[in-house]
């Protein structure tokens, strides 16, 4: 994880550990996380959470270029630093897995059900399925529900984030209900 040196990914700057304890330091992001953001704040501006989200999407592009995966997108790790995304903890759900796997076997990390995806999909699709969920989270300050169709999407964020354009929403809820949406060809790619 170390080796992935982009604008918006934290910095591992030192990792260690034994059989019992991982631990990595990173630089300190005073603004925190979008988990602690959006309770307080409510919802972020549809242009602001289109640029969180982009940036989000640039680094996942690097990293999977490079052949990691992070498993585990979601507000919590998602950090804003002078208004833009930078990802933390790569990496952390493969190695807490690996370390599980050491003992006795009952023990399982993944992320929260809303952020695994249509059909609990792996790899990138994962990453991608659970940026889908970031951004309807970002304008809504809520998590999706079952109902993930486009005209769902449309009214949730029209609800939560009325000052935008509203052709500007149902774009940003199209490219949410797409990401969100189980069956072939669905999702997104990077490319």
């Amino acid at each position: 994880t170390a080796r992935l040196l982009h604008p918006n990914i934290l910095p591992v700057l030192s990792a260690g550990g034994d059989e019992t304890l991982l631990y990595y330091l990173t630089p300190y992001v005073s603004a925190g996380s979008l988990r602690g953001h959006l309770p307080t704040h409510g919802p972020l501006p549809a242009a602001q959470a289109s640029t969180v989200a982009s940036e989000v999407l640039a680094a996942l592009k690097f990293a999977h270029a490079r052949g990691v995966v992070h498993r585990d997108i979601k507000p919590g790790n998602v950090l804003l630093s002078n208004g833009h995304a930078l990802i933390a903890h790569f990496g952390i759900a493969r190695a807490l897995e690996a370390m599980h796997d050491l003992d006795d076997g009952r023990s399982s990390v993944a992320p929260p059900p809303a952020y695994r995806g249509p059909e609990n999909p792996a790899g990138e699709a994962a990453d991608l399925s659970a940026v889908g969920a970031l951004l309807f989270e970002m304008l809504t300050a809520h998590t999706p529900g079952p109902d993930v169709s486009a005209a769902a999407m449309s009214l949730a964020l029209l609800e939560c984030n009325g000052s935008a354009r509203p052709e500007a929403l149902r774009a940003l809820a199209l490219v949410i209900a797409r990401a969100l949406c189980p069956g072939p060809g669905r999702g997104f790619a990077l490319g």
